[in-house]
């Protein structure tokens, strides 16, 4: 009888385990029970992210790029950074292309919100997303790079941008006056009187040369001018600053670079990232 117990013990090992397997398999499906029907694109950067989002937060992001992907958005776009979210270095890469990892200069401060740049101790991203180098649908007059802040502070350095030290592109929600400005590919600025507060998502946009363009929440305040582009950046994209030497005190939670959008698409724009910014939990005004 001793024996007959033993050599079913031996029996139900593999078995148990083999079993266990499949329970814990079940149960791995079961965390993103609509993962099968997610987006090609989220699909790919869902396998880069580490720590993995939830599936509540997963399929927050999925949907925002589904919807980006429906109204057309994600064909005329280089890249996605979602540097906002549930875990600290859950997605630090470009949404786009997950083998292109952002690098963290100096350590900078990680909230739910985003990471904190710092001027003083020289903290930022760099995106390693070179303007000139890198671009698809980034072109001299054809262009927009959006900035989602999510705190309330006033830099004379922007939140994302680059400038080789001759042209800009960049977005700063909040300068030391008070008042928001914006560069794509030129060496003036367009902008103006904002709200007083650098909370929400920020919209550069140039679609010919001699049209600059910026919109607050896709439509809250617009700012347009006429001042020529001059040359494309040949500067790598920075998050919370737009240059080694020039960094800001911003905290950004998400930063794109895309062809250029007029101001109907903005505000489109602005209700697609407001509902990533809900779901993520990002305090945008």
């Amino acid at each position: 009888m001793k024996r007959l117990i033993y050599i079913l013990f031996l029996f139900a090992i593999p078995l148990q385990a083999q079993v266990g397997g499949r329970i814990r398999h079940v149960v791995q499906e079961a965390s993103y029970p609509d993962s099968a029907d997610w987006h090609a694109t989220f699909k790919v950067a869902f396998a880069a992210m580490d720590p993995k989002p939830l599936n509540a937060e997963a399929e927050v992001i999925n949907t925002f790029v589904q919807t980006w992907d429906d109204s057309s958005y994600l064909a005329r776009t280089d890249g996605i950074w979602i540097t906002g979210g549930p875990y600290e270095g859950f997605a630090n890469f470009n949404m786009l292309y997950p083998d292109s990892v952002i690098t963290l200069v100096n350590s900078p401060t990680w909230t739910t919100d985003g990471y904190l740049a710092d001027s003083a101790n020289s903290r930022y991203i760099n995106t390693n997303y070179q303007i000139f180098v890198d671009r698809d649908n980034f072109e001299e007059n054809d262009g927009t790079l959006i900035a989602v802040v999510t705190n309330d502070t006033l830099s004379t350095i922007p939140a994302v941008g680059g400038t080789d030290g001759t042209d800009f592109t960049y977005v700063n929600p909040q300068y030391i006056d008070e008042l928001a400005y914006a560069r794509v590919n030129a060496q003036s600025s367009v902008g103006g009187d904002a709200g007083g507060s650098s909370l929400g998502i920020w919209s550069a946009s140039r679609i010919s040369s001699g049209s600059h363009q910026f919109y607050v929440n896709g439509d809250d305040y617009s700012f347009t001018d006429t001042d020529a582009s001059t040359g494309y950046v040949n500067h790598d994209l920075l998050i919370g600053g737009r240059a080694s030497d020039q960094i800001s005190n911003f905290r950004v939670a998400l930063t794109i670079i895309m062809d250029g959008t007029n101001a109907g698409e903005n505000i489109g724009i602005a209700s697609i990232i407001t509902d990533l910014a809900t779901g993520l939990g990002w305090t945008i005004e």
